[in-house]
């Protein structure tokens, strides 16, 4: 019997978007009493218009499990659960182009599980759902894989992981790891303790995101909790007999109804249709030998007057009826709130007009659907704009309050094979490079176009962070394994430390012949300086860090001084190892989610990455902090993972999945 706790999300204020957990479980033949040896799992988030999200997560739901249960005694869980998901994803694809078509967002994130006796099969879509396995002390990752382009929204393939009677499974939710630090998301895994589920519980929740979910599966305990609950789905159990006999019973009846109806249309026809048709072919005759033939120019003045009552029935509906009223009036309603937002932006009201901009957007979208379809319906036969276009513009008006610019990249290089991942990117004299965390192999790219495989190691695999250095002329990406420099003439060599081991880093940066270490778990940067059999002993940088000082801090960069990034949007900096004040003026909204920093030297600006919205946002640095200047957001590109900028053609060159490509600023 496997027993679960679940974390449920916050609902939020965006009423485009919506989280649910769901559980479902069902009876087996052969198994005794309350057993229940087949349970399910889901854990989805959808954004879409709101009156479409809680159709479309009923409808994942309702087909995965339909079809799940569909031949149940012909198939093995993993056949079943690869049939569920191959319809639900079928069904997925169908609404990524009707969304399309729309020009609507549409996207769906988040991780199917079935737990059966001793084995799991699960799915996620996604680049944030995450699934890990604890055996014993022994923590692993059963899904961890980031999307390519040509995968939006549908469900990965297949994976089936083999179960102890003791082990435990996290399933976490969509956008789980941006918000919550990974710090509490180890320390609870990692943890024994009885009461560790419900303290991460009310520290997740504290957080107030309404993105955030999650069921973690206890396999092998013995004695419930009052927070393990057996079945929380409100819907009854299905039994294997039921799922079975289900098609025959539904196509029986359809027969059934499909008799009843022809015998009833034939009675429709031959008791009312023919009979109402001779009626009235005896009634024209009647009126046309008795009143129109005779007296031709009598029918025609009727006949006017009819066209002539008729005729004003509808402009009276078109124009004066209450409704048309109502909706003339919340259209010139919307026109003059709009016409005051461009008067509060030419005059310099900014804060002022962004308020109203997004006002009225909130107006717009509380118009039921209906009500907006006969307003622009109605405006697009006069040639006004439509509540579309007045939407469309609200969105330019928002990005020229914000000092935000919409750029369209160029693809510089694009992977022929579709399982490149592309995280991590640098750039060393005139050449730019990347590494395949799948393959292992390094990519230089030359500011025309050309490309050349530098080399290929398996040390190269998993490279959580890369950055080269001009005085040694080399590269250097860290992972698990340890620090390896990357020579241009592709020569690759681990390098040694007289430390004991390199610690745990989020980031690694290079300045003169240091590198510097992000160690955000440790809260710490560490400094290594070059020697001639590697690196010399680590140093700790910072002097006496204040508790928690790096805690969800992501990036660093680094020109004398050091800046680090953190996901909330501010910026730590450094000097001599002691931290200097830092602050930004009048920061933008997007200044969230950040997870790359750069420096412009001769410009002397940072910029930074928000890849949930493709955004950099550009700062003027001055003394004590940095003063907002503007924001790019690149259209058209999957997910950004990283990034550098080169100051000789003053582009940005940035990763996406298995291509790279650049924009100017």
């Amino acid at each position: 019997m496997q027993h679960f706790k679940l974390i449920k999300p916050i609902v939020g204020s965006d009423k485009n978007s919506l989280t649910e957990v769901r559980s479902f479980s069902a009876d087996t033949p052969g198994v005794s009493g309350d057993e229940l040896t087949e349970n399910i799992y889901t854990i989805l988030t959808v954004w879409a218009p709101a009156s479409d999200i809680q159709q479309i997560m009923n409808h994942v739901f309702e087909v995965f499990t339909s079809t799940f249960y569909e031949d149940m005694d012909a198939e093995s869980i993993e056949l079943r659960y690869k049939r569920a998901i191959k319809e639900v994803n079928s069904g997925i694809k169908e609404l990524n182009s009707y969304y399309s078509k729309q020009e609507t967002r549409f996207h769906l994130e988040g991780v199917v599980a079935v737990v059966s006796k001793d084995i799991m099969v699960s799915s996620i879509s996604g680049n944030d759902a995450r699934i890990y396995k604890k055996s014993g002390v022994k923590i692993s990752s059963i899904h961890n894989d980031v999307k390519s382009s040509d995968m939006q929204n549908i469900f990965s393939p297949t994976y089936g992981t083999k179960l102890e009677q003791d082990d435990e499974v996290m399933l976490i939710s969509p956008r789980f790891t941006d918000h919550v630090p990974k710090t509490l998301l180890h320390d609870f895994i990692k943890s024994n303790s009885d009461n560790s589920f419900r303290e991460f519980r009310e520290k997740v929740h504290a957080l107030k995101s309404g993105h955030l979910g999650a069921v973690w599966i206890n396999s092998g305990k013995n004695q419930e909790t009052e927070e393990v609950t057996k079945n929380t789905n409100p819907e009854p159990q299905i039994k294997r007999e039921a799922a079975r006999t289900m098609p025959e019973k539904l196509i029986v009846l359809f027969n059934k109804l499909k008799v009843s109806l022809v015998g009833i249309w034939g009675v429709v026809v031959t008791k009312i249709l023919k009979p109402l048709v001779k009626i009235m072919k005896n009634a024209w005759n009647l009126l046309w030998s008795k009143y129109i033939n005779p007296n031709p120019l009598a029918s025609l003045i009727v006949v006017g007057v009819v066209l002539a009552v008729i005729l004003g029935i509808f402009m009276f509906n078109t124009w004066y009826n209450p409704r048309t009223q109502v909706l003339n009036k919340s259209y010139l309603s919307i026109q003059q709130d709009l016409d005051r937002a461009k008067s509060e932006i030419s005059n310099g009201q900014k804060t002022d007009a962004l308020q109203s901009l997004t006002n009225l957007n909130n107006k717009i979208d509380s118009i039921p659907t209906k009500d907006q379809t006969a307003i622009s319906s109605k405006e697009k036969k006069s040639n006004k704009p439509t509540l579309e276009d007045i939407k469309h513009s609200i969105a330019l008006l928002i990005d020229q309050v914000q000092d935000i610019s919409r750029v369209t990249a160029t693809q510089v290089y694009k992977s022929p094979s579709d399982n490149s991942k592309y995280t991590s990117i640098t750039g060393l004299a005139d050449l730019i490079y990347c590494i395949d965390k799948t393959s292992g192999e390094i990519i230089s790219i030359n500011k025309g176009g050309s490309v050349k495989t530098v080399a290929t190691s398996k040390d190269l695999k998993n490279i959580s962070s890369l950055t080269s250095s001009t005085s040694l002329n080399a590269l250097y990406a860290l992972s698990d394994s340890g620090l390896y420099q990357i020579k241009p003439d592709g020569a690759v060599t681990k390098q040694n430390s007289s430390s004991t081991a390199w610690p745990n880093s989020v980031a690694i940066a290079a300045y003169l012949q240091n590198i510097y270490l992000l160690g955000s778990d440790d809260n710490q940067i560490y400094r290594f300086t070059k020697t001639a059999s590697g690196f010399g002993p680590r140093s700790s940088y910072i002097k006496k860090p204040a508790s928690e000082l790096l805690s969800g801090a992501t990036a660093l960069t680094v020109n004398g001084k050091i800046f680090v990034a953190k996901s909330n949007g501010s910026v730590l900096m450094f000097e001599l190892g002691e931290q200097q004040d830092f602050n930004i003026s009048k920061p933008p909204a997007d200044l969230s989610d950040i997870s790359a920093i750069a420096y412009l030297e001769d410009e002397n600006q940072l910029i930074l990455l928000n890849p949930n919205k493709n955004a950099f946002i550009l700062l003027q640095l001055r003394d004590g902090g940095a003063d907002y200047l503007r924001e790019l957001v690149v259209n058209g590109t999957s997910p950004i993972y990283s990034f550098i900028y080169d100051k000789t053609s003053k582009n940005v060159f940035y990763t996406s999945t298995n291509s790279v490509g650049r924009f100017p600023i």
